[in-house]
């Protein structure tokens, strides 16, 4: 454990448990961590209650979710959870149709302070009010941004191609939600945080902020997923993720298809593990894809210990961790270029535009049928893996907002 940044104390927000609480975890490992404030998990207040009542068939369905949500026991002295709040503005969402910005939660937070903190880390602005309230006491704010900004036009234009892969037209209440990112992310931020470099690209490319003023750091993976034993059953293909179209399952059926067309498909078997919806399940285009729906983590690690290759040709994800897991794991990957900074394309996997399903056919086959070249990607992929641990994040992360406080302290 470092010690080179205990001045700098770091107050984290997020909604849910992303890449499982990798930035408070980080924090906590170089004893930056402030407070960490949520909207709820599985192991502190009402949230541990209800992932307790999860086993009760009713409730099941809607506490589930809870009982893998856990804070991590270094994390879990500095957690404050807001589960009523969030239900409320999640309620007020559904009955306005539009969002409010997580309206009763942040002032829930406000109410709780802001500590001792010298820097504010949010996950993609929650809460805006919070945030403001921040800025207004003199305290810096840092912002991820942990997905494309110009996610929303993408999947629009998706959604007008293919408008019967799902049940509503995206986005129905923003007519603009790169202005809006503009007034309750961007104007009460000081620094972003992306975790690629494609999203700060990109972040820059919408005119949401500076160049100079986006810092890349990419997440990292537990050491854990290095252990699995890949013995590859030749020709299995797995997606691991929502079978929706921004993750490009449609993409994924059509190479599907391809294959089976030309008679390759004998090798060949596709499986699907996230969850799916009825419409995507009973889509002839999908008859070659065997749909498991959502998967817990451990049966997810015995997929990867079986899979020849993983493939993610997603329109959406600005990292894909499942790319590192199963490249942790030893299993060469193909995958769109929205998520391409962690893959050598022809080293350790495949890049290749999600839309062209002839390209993602042929890839398919090249790996699952040249088993030379398949063992040589899976040596390199697992290789690549170690640059993207947790340790390597957190120290990324904790010199990345020590450099950020001495700069906007000074200035």
């Amino acid at each position: 454990m470092t010690t080179m940044s205990r001045e700098c104390r770091v107050l984290v927000v997020q909604n849910g448990a992303r890449h499982n609480y990798a930035v408070p975890l980080a924090l906590a490992r170089h004893e930056m961590l402030s407070g960490f404030y949520t909207d709820a998990c599985g192991n502190q207040g009402l949230g541990k209650v209800a992932s307790m009542l999860s086993g009760i068939s009713s409730l099941s369905r809607r506490f589930s979710l809870l009982k893998n949500r856990k804070v991590p026991e270094s994390v879990l002295p500095f957690t404050r959870t807001f589960p009523i709040s969030a239900a409320m503005d999640s309620l007020a969402d559904s009955l306005s149709g539009a969002g409010n910005q997580g309206r009763m939660l942040g002032m829930s937070m406000i109410r709780k302070g802001l500590g001792e903190a010298d820097l504010l880390y949010s996950s993609f602005g929650w809460s805006p009010i919070f945030l403001a309230h921040a800025r207004r006491k003199g305290l810096r704010v840092v912002t991820e941004f942990y997905v494309r900004p110009s996610y929303w036009k993408v999947h629009r234009d998706e959604y007008a191609r293919f408008p019967d892969w799902e049940l509503q037209p995206p986005y129905m209440a923003c007519a603009n939600p790169t202005e809006r990112l503009r007034m309750f992310i961007c104007e009460l931020s000081d620094e972003v945080i992306a975790p690629t470099q494609a999203v700060k690209e990109d972040i820059v490319a919408e005119g949401l902020f500076p160049a100079a003023h986006i810092h890349v750091v990419p997440y990292g993976i537990d050491e854990a997923f290095f252990s699995i034993k890949n013995r590859p059953d030749p020709g299995s293909v797995l997606f691991v993720g929502s079978c929706t179209l921004m993750k490009g399952i449609h993409y994924l059926a059509m190479a599907a298809q391809r294959i089976a067309q030309g008679a390759g498909m004998g090798r060949i078997s596709f499986t699907a593990a996230g969850d799916v919806s009825d419409v995507v399940r009973h889509k002839p285009l999908c008859s070659a894809i065997r749909f498991l729906g959502r998967v817990p983590r451990v049966d997810i690690n015995q997929l990867y210990e079986t899979a020849d290759v993983l493939a993610f040709p997603t329109l959406s994800d600005s990292f894909g961790a499942v790319i590192l897991e199963a490249m942790a794991a030893g299993i060469p990957v193909i995958c769109s270029p929205y998520c391409a900074d962690i893959v050598e394309h022809g080293v350790s996997g495949l890049v290749v535009e999600p839309r062209d399903s002839e390209a993602w056919a042929q890839a398919i086959l090249t790996l699952t049928h040249d088993r030379e070249l398949r063992s040589r990607m899976a040596m390199a992929a697992k290789s690549r893996a170690l640059q993207y641990t947790r340790d390597c994040h957190a120290r990324i992360l904790a010199s990345a907002l020590s450099s950020i406080h001495g700069r906007l302290s000074e200035a």
